[in-house]
């Protein structure tokens, strides 16, 4: 029998065993950030991780980078996407976690970057409380002079075993005030854990972040907080899919369900009813911002001839199921009676007026064929 070199017997066993990071990164036209993406992760204490770079078919030299440091880093691996897929950050997730094998699972965004020394930490808490998911803080910076814009740090450290439904609503109230309700990034999974309670990501145009943590925080046990921000998050990176102008309505809206339905038990609370009122406001107000952006709305007595109220009523479209909702419809009234000199709330005024003009005028279309 030949033995292997004690180094060489040593890099086999490494090869073999599971790392204790995969980290999984979607790549969609980041070649100026993917470096130092990478120079944060490489220049971490820990060093037995796998990073998946799953490139979702990028037109620029993203891949052509990923390539190079693929050349110089066996940890890397490399997934291309096909062209006929569904595209997204999370079905890229979703592909990236199939091909993994750590033990924990971390989705990092290529244009973002690590504090030094996080996965450290990371990992002496992971392995010393076997917590199903791990949450720490963050930091909002500036794309264009790297200035801290934002930190959002959990209140303390604490570390939470056998979490009873009371927890539960606590913990998804604080992840949602603390800004972290619609990331994944300032999260580590346990791979286990994920596996179990067939977690994965939607294919949703937005929200799917959200989606994934609500699934994951209806269904963890064991939960950990870290105060410390590890993460860098690039907040205003032009070409990034956040910055884009996009409706992103109906699946914010169907999130906000989920979230109510998930929340029922404890709608007695002060703080719940808080957290979906903010909730419903946040959706209103951006998809408002998004229609003023795109359509020029302009009001329903303004508009000229039949042909040009049915393109704005198309338009608008989606705010049926706004205006059809009990709940959504309150809130337009509280809205107006406080704040009645706010242009976005003008709108929203506008678009209900326009809303039963249609139905007038539809009414009135129909007995002049009669």
């Amino acid at each position: 029998m030949v033995k292997c070199a004690k180094g060489n017997g040593e890099l086999m066993n490494r090869i073999m065993q599971q790392p204790n990071f995969s980290i999984i990164i979607p790549v969609y036209n980041i070649d100026e950030y993917i470096q130092r993406a990478y120079d944060s992760i490489n220049e971490q204490s820990v060093k037995d991780i796998e990073i998946i770079f799953v490139n979702d078919n990028s037109s620029d030299d993203s891949l052509k980078k990923i390539k190079y440091l693929a050349e110089k880093d066996s940890r890397i691996k490399i997934i291309n996407r096909n062209l006929q897929d569904v595209h997204g950050a999370g079905i890229s997730r979703n592909i990236g976690f199939q091909k993994s094998r750590g033990k924990y699972i971390y989705f990092m965004d290529g244009d973002d970057y690590l504090e030094h020394n996080a996965l450290h930490f990371i990992k002496s808490k992971l392995d010393k409380t076997n917590s199903e998911v791990l949450i720490f803080g963050f930091n909002s910076v500036s794309g264009i002079n790297g200035n801290v814009t934002y930190s959002s740090k959990q209140s303390s450290n604490h570390d939470f075993i056998n979490i009873n439904e009371e927890e539960r609503a606590q913990i998804i109230v604080d992840t949602y005030f603390k800004n972290s309700l619609y990331v994944v990034w300032n999260k580590v999974y346990n791979r286990k854990f994920l596996v179990k309670n067939e977690i994965s990501f939607p294919n949703t145009r937005t929200a799917q972040d959200a989606f994934f943590n609500l699934i994951a925080l209806s269904q963890v046990k064991k939960l950990s907080l870290i105060s410390n921000p590890f993460y860098y998050y690039v907040s205003d990176r032009v070409g990034s899919n956040q910055n884009i102008q996009k409706s992103k309505f109906e699946d914010e809206y169907n999130l906000l369900k989920k979230l109510e339905d998930m929340l029922q038990p404890y709608k007695s609370k002060r703080l719940i009813n808080k957290l979906l009122m903010f909730e419903r406001i946040r959706i209103l107000k951006k998809e408002v911002s998004f229609v003023i952006t795109e359509h020029n709305v302009k009001p329903w007595s303004n508009l000229q001839n039949k042909t040009e109220f049915k393109k704005v009523s198309s338009e608008l479209s989606v705010y049926e199921s706004i205006l059809y909702d009990k709940k959504m419809k309150s809130l337009f009234e509280v809205l107006f009676l406080k704040f009645p000199n706010n242009n976005s709330f003008k709108m929203f005024k506008i678009i209900r007026n326009l809303k039963n003009t249609s139905k007038k005028m539809n009414n009135r279309i129909q007995g002049d064929k009669k």
